[in-house]
């Protein structure tokens, strides 16, 4: 690629100080002396090209159904398809954007009550690398030294909770960061080559995601990362505005460019002002931003930007929402659809059947913000009756309720809600516990609360937003609108928000489902439930419960009590506590949505002319009791996944059902080498039908008397009826190792191990055991020579790490915190505690106690060759660091 490099050196050497400012944000200006062109950054394309002006692109199943297909080559497919549709776009605007999409998001799912639960690939690191790894090439896809897209894998690191994410940091210990949280993007770069990275808001460690000092130390210097970094949307006002971790943006902005970052997602002028203000005042200098352009125009001379004809120019424009990508988004649904349950094999049932299909999302079409429009998205409604015509019955669960105020009804009078005299119709949907939307029977459309006018009034069919306005609640028959303000009455007809009279709300019950539903000459019912992707979670907003919202539940009991042969078909971007529906449901079925085509494919699914071939890619628990904070990112002290964690599961990580099973006739060991173990399974397929289902294998060792479970390598296999085939899983000895904290590398586990092939993480058919290489005890010394690594501690209670001097992190120990280090080995006798003490306290170092007096405090500690080092409080103190007097 040299002469990328070269035509790239050649720009940036003919530019002025002010060309070069102008590629700072993401609205790069045009240089037209030099044949660059004004080009925009960023967009969005986690599961298709979202196109926010409502124009068709193909629209493919969230992310966690992505995951759940466990079939990185199809990934790679819908991937490929994703980057042909970003360059027709990329032609059709004039090649000024499209190009340098956001995605995917590889931030690790481990706690599914976090928002954007459907925005990721799971709650392992292997699958979550594997899946994304396969859909960041599919995009990249290369041809004549030129690539499709550009990929920006996000957010980076430990970006997991929606509350508190601008302004909070996140405590990550050393291990559980290089085990688990780092991997994906490991993957992503080192194996997906991505050229771009996206950072997160929120803190790691004190330091925000802008600003980590691991951007050099890891993504640059150890992955070898030659793309260019960006920002999140907005997060150099974030760093200032709330995060408040400086003063000014030009400071944030120069520690930024300094740590890595080169591109910012923000205001143009802002940047731009920020960049002229710290070359100012020294904060950054010609270099510096040298270095940052430079990654990007090295991006976009990959893309072709600079070239006269690239080499995708061929590209066919009706590929963009073709019927052949509409094809490859059918696939993609029905192999990410989880059977959970079959009872006596109630699914698939006869196309000939009498079926009753009801609830709340039969006739939506559920967006989520991540994506984008298409001209024929098929509801379940339009599926089942296309595929079931007059045998199929529906009932979308909803009330239809009138509003009255006193003696008089609300009504629809020129788009606003006022008083009428004469009864009025509207559907009433409830998609959490206490909210509830209102829809105009008449119209379609959503009532909402206009902030201008203080008026409600009839708004889109559709609720698609960033504030959902048309959510109420009902409190003492007041009626409080999104903002949690009582909404009154002006003068004597219209309905608004003015404190000065209330408004007595209420709400007639016209029909429910209870009155609406007859289960005689119906052969089977289903029940489709789920969420609101604007609703409950998403993104700003976590769960904090894994139930079924109140009338969703009440409707799927109501159908089990009176009938015989229920579906469960629940349609999420999350898991719910499915505790009874598993005990008391014939049958359940899961999908993720997204898909364009969802109705029609899973109208197949039902009658059997598609396969569920879906495995879960996280734990489905009953409840939140056995969990950790969701602020709480140690899963492997406080675990909280498969990895570690067995209680309170409802269905387990990996698990899902077909239609057709098979069975493992063998499992054996077929070469070792320095690097990887292969291993061989016979499959069989017992049935008169082909057959689908994912063969795991799983490391199963003893991690400080812990059983770990970690998922080491997976293949998806199609079987001919009574078909055999031996297929062959290879292992990177990399997934037989743990991170040792003492020597600050990865080691292979000493205990023995044993390797398992099954179905799903719980699934235990045969076994192989394997006795560890690792049999040198010396390999986990933890040499101190000069300095003590604070934050390489193999035990901790109450401890955080800040940085409250900027860049510089301590180590935090919280009140009656402590610390232990463990397996010295020290090259001096005596070492300096130095210590930041905020009142007078004590600090007790091994058997020893000292008492303190706020300040900085700097205590000689003397140490045995190979003493354990344990430090501890009972008041908050900050370690600075532990070293010998030599330095």
């Amino acid at each position: 690629m040299q002469e990328i490099k070269d035509l790239v050196q050649d720009f940036v050497k003919q530019m002025t100080i002010l060309e070069k400012i102008s590629l700072l944000s993401t609205h790069q200006s045009a240089i037209s002396r030099l044949g660059i062109q004004e080009y925009h950054v960023g967009g969005e394309a986690a599961h298709g090209v979202v196109d926010r002006t409502g124009e068709s692109t193909t629209l493919f199943p969230l992310p966690i159904g992505m995951a759940q297909t466990w079939n990185p080559e199809l990934i790679h497919e819908m991937g490929f398809a994703i980057g042909n549709e970003a360059r027709i776009k990329y032609y059709q605007s004039g090649k000024s954007s499209w190009l340098t999409l956001w995605a995917p998001t590889i931030d690790l799912v481990r706690d599914s009550r976090w928002g954007r639960n459907e925005e990721g690939y799971g709650e392992d690191p292997y699958l979550t690398s594997t899946i994304s790894t396969a859909f960041i090439k599919g995009m990249q896809t290369e041809k004549d030294n030129r690539i499709l897209m550009s990929a920006a894998p996000k957010h980076f690191f430990c970006n997991n909770n929606e509350m508190g994410r601008e302004n909070t940091s996140n405590f990550i210990p050393l291990r559980v960061e290089r085990e688990y949280y780092l991997l994906p993007f490991k993957s992503a770069i080192e194996k997906g080559a991505a050229t771009s990275m996206m950072t997160a808001y929120n803190g790691i460690n004190g330091i925000p995601g802008m600003q980590l000092p691991e951007l050099q130390k890891i993504v640059r210097d150890e992955w070898q990362m030659e793309g260019f970094i960006v920002c999140d949307g907005g997060a150099l006002s974030v760093n200032v505005e709330q995060y408040h971790y400086y003063d000014s943006y030009e400071e944030a902005l120069a520690d930024s460019i300094k740590k890595g970052v080169d591109c910012f997602v923000d205001d143009k002028e802002l940047v731009e002002n920020a960049v002229k203000l710290a070359l100012e005042k020294g904060l950054i200098n010609e270099n510096d931003i040298n270095r940052a352009i430079t990654r990007s125009l090295t991006v976009r001379a990959k893309l072709g930007h600079f070239d006269r004809q690239d080499p995708f120019s061929d590209s066919e424009e009706n590929l963009l929402n073709s019927e052949q990508h509409s094809l490859l988004s059918s696939r993609v649904m029905e192999e990410q659809v989880v059977l959970l349950k079959n009872e006596a094999n109630q699914l698939p049932i006869k196309e000939s059947d009498k079926i009753l299909v009801v609830g709340p999302l039969i006739d939506t079409f559920m967006r989520d913000w991540y994506q984008g429009y298409h001209h024929s998205e098929i509801t379940i409604k339009q599926g089942f009756t296309e595929l079931f015509g007059e045998n199929v019955s529906f009932d979308n669960g909803h009330q239809l309720i009138q509003l009255k105020h006193g003696d008089r009804y609300l009504g629809i009078v020129n788009q606003t809600l006022t008083k009428v005299t004469e009864p009025y119709l509207f559907q009433k949907e409830q998609w959490d516990k206490e909210s509830f939307v209102l829809k105009d029977i008449k119209t379609q459309q959503y009532l909402v609360f206009d902030d201008e006018t203080k008026a409600i009034i009839l708004n889109k069919s559709e609720i698609f937003d960033w504030f959902v306005k048309e959510r109420f609640v009902l409190k003492e028959n007041q009626l409080i609108n999104w903002q949690g303000e009582t909404v009154n009455f002006i003068g004597s007809d219209s309905f608004s928000n003015d404190k000065r009279k209330t408004a007595k709300i209420e709400i007639e019950v016209i029909s429910s489902f209870e009155d609406r539903l007859d289960f005689s000459q119906i052969n089977q019912v289903i029940v489709c439930l789920g969420n609101h992707p604007m609703f409950n979670a998403k993104e700003t907003l976590d769960r904090d419960s894994f139930d079924l919202f109140p009338l969703q539940e009440k409707l799927l009991k109501y159908a089990v009590k009176h009938h015989s042969n229920v579906t469960l078909v629940l349609s999420s971007g999350y898991p719910f506590n499915l505790e009874w529906a598993k005990e008391n449901v014939p049958s359940i079925l899961y999908t993720a949505t997204g898909c364009q085509n969802f109705g029609s494919v899973l109208a197949e699914v039902i009658v059997g002319k598609r396969m569920p071939s879906g495995k879960l890619a996280q734990s489905w628990f009953k409840d939140t009791k056995n969990l950790p904070l969701i602020t709480n990112y140690d899963l492997i002290n406080y675990p909280r996944t498969y990895h570690y964690l067995l209680e309170g599961i409802v269905y387990p990580f990996g698990y899902g059902l077909s239609y057709q099973s098979f069975e493992i006739e063998t499992f054996s060991l077929l070469q070792e080498t320095s690097h990887e173990i292969t291993f061989a399974v016979t499959i069989y397929n017992p049935s008169q039908q082909l057959a689908v289902d994912t063969v795991q294998l799983y490391l199963r060792v003893n991690d400080n008397s812990r059983l770990l479970t970690r998922l080491i390598a997976f293949k998806k296999v199609f079987l001919s009826p009574n078909e055999s085939k031996k297929i062959i899983l290879t292992v990177d000895k990399n997934q037989l190792t743990y991170f040792d904290v003492r020597t600050e590398k990865y080691v292979e586990f000493q205990s023995p191990h044993e390797i398992v092939v099954g179905f799903n993480s719980q699934d235990i058919i045969k076994t192989i055991q394997l006795n560890s290489n690792n049999t040198n005890v010396e390999s986990s010394i933890r040499n101190v020579k000069h300095e003590l690594n604070i934050f390489s501690f193999d035990h901790y209670l109450n401890i955080d790490i800040q940085a409250p001097e900027r860049n510089v992190r301590e180590l935090v120990l919280l009140n009656n915190g402590w610390v232990e280090y463990l397996q010295n080995s020290f090259a001096f006798e005596k070492y300096e505690l130095t210590l930041r003490v905020f009142e007078n306290t004590f600090v007790k170092v091994n058997d020893r106690e000292y008492e303190l007096e706020p300040g900085i405090q700097k205590l000689d500690i003397f140490v045995e060759p190979t003493a354990n080092l344990r430090i501890s409080t009972n008041y908050q103190i900050n370690v600075l660091n532990f070293m010998s007097g030599g330095m």
